[in-house]
């Protein structure tokens, strides 16, 4: 065999032995195709169990809120509590709890008169209004000289002169003068010993509020 033939032969044997190598799989390839894989795998089962931890996080946090609603409720109902203790107020029963001295009814006395001694500290009509109240009389009634007459002198000098200002308002007066005391009863309570022809707060009027404990 001459030369040429054996280089034709040897190319032939080169190309065939390239074809062979390029065709048979490679043990390393097979090994790098499992373990990507197996990471694969690993890696959607980490994503999986970060999708649980997600979807788990707001149950947690909705079931932290539910129990808030409770103690709101709780909060309301204790108020609402707290408002039904508060006291009743009456003029009636105010004017039974004074305590008053006892005064003899001289000549050229009237319940104008002795009233009129007090409007230092407390409106005139205010003043009659209680004197009446606690002596069981009317404005009208003419006075038996030698006779008792009762004065609550404490109530009458211990109260305040409320000057109505703008922004004044029931709720407002209730909070800060009787805050033990129910504010629809402190409205009645104090336009009763007023003597006022209706429920409005007047600007720039005076109100006498008594003290009470």
């Amino acid at each position: 065999m001459n030369k040429k033939a054996i280089s034709m032969v040897a190319a032939i044997l080169g190309t065939a032995a390239v074809c062979t190598y390029i065709l048979l799989p490679r043990k390393d390839a097979t090994v790098k195709s499992a373990d990507n894989t197996k990471q694969i795998a690993d890696n959607n089962k980490v994503q999986s169990t970060n999708q649980e931890g997600e979807n788990t996080a707001p149950n947690s946090q909705n079931k932290d809120t539910t129990n808030v609603a409770p103690n709101a409720y709780k909060e309301k109902v204790s108020a609402k509590n707290t408002d039904s203790k508060l006291a009743s107020l009456t003029l009636a029963d105010y004017a039974k709890s004074l305590k008053c001295t006892d005064y003899t009814v001289k000549m050229g006395d009237t319940i104008d008169s002795l009233s009129k001694k007090y409007t230092g500290h407390c409106n005139l009509n205010t003043v009659k209004n209680l004197l009446c109240l606690v002596n069981n009389k009317k404005s009208s009634d003419d006075l038996i000289v030698g006779s008792t007459f009762k004065i609550p002198e404490t109530a009458l000098t211990s109260g305040t002169l409320h000057k109505v200002a703008k922004n004044d308002t029931w709720y407002k007066l209730a909070k800060q003068y009787y805050k033990n005391y129910k504010v629809e009863d402190v409205e009645k309570f104090i336009c009763s010993l007023n003597d006022m022809k209706n429920n409005t707060l007047v600007l720039d009027t005076t109100v006498y509020l008594p003290n009470i404990q």
